[in-house]
């Protein structure tokens, strides 16, 4: 009985590799190009174009992660806490160490209506770093410490 199920098996895959030759879906080695350089040769021509879509994909996530990154946060209008939270010692050294990046307070404070004087900037911290997916973490985690110390503000008030 086992010899007959493997028959039938066989045949049906059979069956299938004949129907997708004869719609033009008959797997064919594809060579895909490496990122770091040669080819990869793969079994299949659907499953290969998947593939080499997917590497590609990979490969514009990773440039676009890759190399030195830089932003700017400007803190001149949050409240002085805030603006102290952010540049505080105890409070950004987690933050810097844990993103392996590097923090500047530049600019100058501008009272609430004026105007920074010339060649100046308001108030702002510059977050640098060697990858730009740390450089956005520890930005999103310096909003959230402005958000937080502003909000802790106007509830003390």
């Amino acid at each position: 009985a086992a010899g007959a199920g493997a028959l039938v098996t066989s045949d049906v895959a059979e069956r299938a590799r004949a129907a997708a030759a004869a719609l033009g879906l008959a797997p064919t080695p594809v060579a895909i190009p490496m990122v770091g350089g040669g080819q990869m040769v793969v079994p299949g021509g659907l499953n290969a174009a998947a593939m080499l879509k997917a590497q590609e994909a990979m490969k514009l996530a990773q440039e676009s992660t890759d190399g030195h990154g830089s932003e700017e946060i400007e803190i001149n209008d949050y409240p002085l806490h805030a603006r102290w939270k952010v540049t505080h010692k105890d409070t950004v050294a987690p933050i810097l160490e844990f993103n392996d990046v590097c923090v500047t307070t530049k600019g100058v404070f501008v009272k609430p209506g004026l105007q920074p004087p010339p060649g100046e900037r308001k108030l702002y911290l510059l977050v640098e770093g060697e990858d730009k997916m740390k450089v956005k973490n520890a930005v999103h985690q310096f909003k959230k410490l402005l958000q937080e110390a502003t909000l802790e503000d106007d509830a003390n008030r």
